[in-house]
């Protein structure tokens, strides 16, 4: 229990973790979610008819993105060294990207509750909400979230922080599990979690894994050393 009282064994722990549980709780919550349609009464339909599914499904959502906050201050940690701005901005705006994310989560839960009542004023209720200007912005500043982890895949790269697969997977994953949502194309969710899982949960093996002094030179493995910031 070291980790406890060791600040640097703390901090890498922690992060380690995030970066290995949020991931798989992501995928969880994508295989767990009833396939959605962009029609209102569909919609409806398909909550009620999964209603546990849907329950579910947002609830280990809520807790991946708990989980993810460790793991972003942990993905710019280990751009300290080599590309400090990027690690600062991609965690500043994938974290930003959480506080409506967050939001539409909880709406998710409304919906929940919704399904229980069989009435054209859910379904009128919905199309009101889809077709909100006000809604749209908070659709649309959870985009930050992904951008974030955009910007972490090419400062990591830059970094030579971790391998290049490993970049990649971590930049372009959660933007596929953005745009499958917004298309309604569950597969591609899917699939976009599992490349994301494939990238992260190794990178957050390896910090665990990892001597709290390596930790401090924000690097995984010796020959991933970054070079010195332009």
């Amino acid at each position: 229990m070291s980790y406890l009282t060791n600040p640097r064994s703390f901090r890498r722990t922690t992060a380690g973790a995030a970066l290995v549980v949020s991931p798989l709780l992501l995928l969880a919550t994508e295989i767990i979610h009833p396939e959605p349609k962009s029609d209102a009464a569909d919609f409806l339909a398909i909550a009620a008819a999964n209603a546990n599914r849907w329950y579910l499904a947002h609830a280990v959502a809520l807790v991946a993105i708990a989980a993810a906050i460790p793991g972003i201050l942990g993905l710019m940690h280990l751009l300290k060294s080599a590309r400090p701005v990027w690690g600062h901005v991609a965690a500043a705006v994938a974290l930003l990207g959480l506080v409506p994310l967050c939001a539409i989560v909880g709406t998710e839960f409304v919906v929940w509750q919704m399904t229980a009542i069989d009435s054209p004023a859910m379904v009128q209720l919905v199309e009101r909400v889809n077709e909100s200007g006000g809604v749209a912005i908070v659709y649309l500043s959870a985009l930050l979230f992904p951008l974030g982890f955009g910007l972490f895949g090419v400062g990591l790269y830059l970094a030579r922080a971790v391998p290049a697969w490993q970049a990649a997977l971590i930049g372009i994953s959660l933007p596929l599990v953005f745009v499958g949502d917004l298309a309604y194309v569950k597969p591609l969710t899917v699939v976009g979690a599992a490349l994301f899982a494939l990238g992260a949960v190794p990178l957050g093996w390896q910090i665990l894994n990892q001597t709290d002094d390596a930790w401090e030179l924000g690097t995984v493995r010796e020959t991933y050393r970054p070079a010195t910031a332009a």
